[in-house]
Formats: structure tokens, sequence, C-alpha cells
């Protein structure tokens, strides 16, 4: 079958089937005639697979070295390396209720003792923007070092430096940090290959940086 009966299929894209193939986890044959990709019925399991594995959370080099380990998908390394990956998720689960428990016990204490002071919801509000924040920029960071990414890395990295800007202006950021959340918003733009968006941001990124230098400086007429 052609790559789009086979996305229908599977229920992949043509760009992540092609993105699979390129990482040398998914292959296809090529037409003698025309030389477009296809497939046979046998690798609608192994796309299957990836799907499930990448849901997992399992990362691309993971789940090359799994399918290396044999051809039969259901070997014992596949077991236990699922296993492994589960056992991380829940000490990640365990370490985040731990988090949620000590913020839930420090507002009820504040509750019953006495109100919390504005300086101390203002250092609690901050906290949160600047954990969530730093996971945003390190994620975008993690995927603009990247040589290529699946389209579903793109929208979240695109997703996730729009959230950096909405952090920041939830959090009444600086014109300098609202000028950087610009400026990495047109990164991600640009490693995606969206040159009109990337100028208007970049355009946004240097509007603020000049405002932080020169609060009296004011956008150039058209």
């Amino acid at each position: 079958m052609n790559i789009k009966k086979f996305a229908e299929a599977t229920g992949l894209t043509p760009r992540a089937l092609r993105f699979y193939e390129e990482k040398g986890i998914l292959q296809s044959r090529r037409d003698p005639e025309n030389k477009y990709r296809v497939y046979e019925k046998k690798d609608i399991d192994i796309a299957n697979r990836i799907s499930q594995f990448r849901k997992m959370g399992f990362s691309i080099n993971e789940i090359a070295g799994m399918l290396r380990a044999s051809h039969d998908l259901s070997v014992e390394k596949i077991r236990k390396n699922i296993e492994a990956n589960l056992d991380k998720l829940q000490k990640e689960m365990a370490a985040l209720q731990k988090k949620i428990y000590a913020s839930e016990t420090l507002i009820t204490a504040s509750t019953k003792m006495s109100p919390l002071t504005s300086q101390q919801k203002t250092a609690l509000k901050n906290a949160a923007f600047t954990n969530l924040n730093a996971w945003t920029i390190k994620y975008v960071d993690e995927c603009l070092s990247r040589k290529q990414l699946g389209s579903d890395e793109e929208l979240q990295m695109v997703a996730c430096s729009y959230a950096d800007l909405i952090l920041k202006v939830a959090n009444y950021g600086s014109l300098r940090e609202l000028g950087s959340s610009h400026k990495l918003i047109a990164k991600c733009l640009k490693k995606i290959k969206e040159p009109r968006l990337e100028k208007r941001h970049i355009k946004l990124a240097n509007a603020y940086f000049n405002m932080a230098k020169n609060p009296a400086w004011v956008p150039p007429s058209k």
C-alpha cells in the first residue's frame, strides 16, 4: 500500500512516517516503476508498536534500540524496557505527589494560623511560575538543539515557546523578559520554516528591547 493508505491504516501522518523512516525505526520499500514508498500489511504492527512506545514516553533512540533487539516485538528485553520506563514514570509521579502534598500542607497551615501576607502570596506565585517556565524553556532548548523533529514535537515546541510568553505576561515580566520570549518564539518558528511569523516576532522582540533601553522610544511609523 502507498504512504497515504498506510497513514490511514495506522493513524499516523505521512510526515511522521517519513520521520520514523529517517530515524531507521520503520522501513518502506520503493515501487520500481514510480519510486514511491510502499508498505506491507506486516508493517502496520510495527508502526502501531512505535506509536504505543511514543505514548509511553520512550524516545526515538530508545524505540530504535528495542526494535533492533529482535525482529520479534514481544521479546523479553522490550518487556523489561517498558517496565523500567514505567518505574521511572512512577518515581516522577511520586515526587510530584510529594510536592503537591507539601503545597497543600502549607496552604492548610496558613489558613489555620494566619492568612498569607501579600509578600508570601507573591513569593508562592513567583515560585510556581518560575518552576513551570523553567520546564518550558528546557523543553524548547532541547527541541531547538535536535537536527530534526517529528510533527508532534514541533507543535509542542512552538506551544511551549508561546507558553513562555504567556507566563511572563501573567507574572508581570520586564520589557526585556518579554522581548526574550518573542525572540524565543521567533527561533522556534524559524526551526519549522515559518518566515512570515518569525519576522513578526523578531520585530516585537526588538521593540521590547528598545523600550527597555529607552522608555521614551516609540516604534517608527510605516
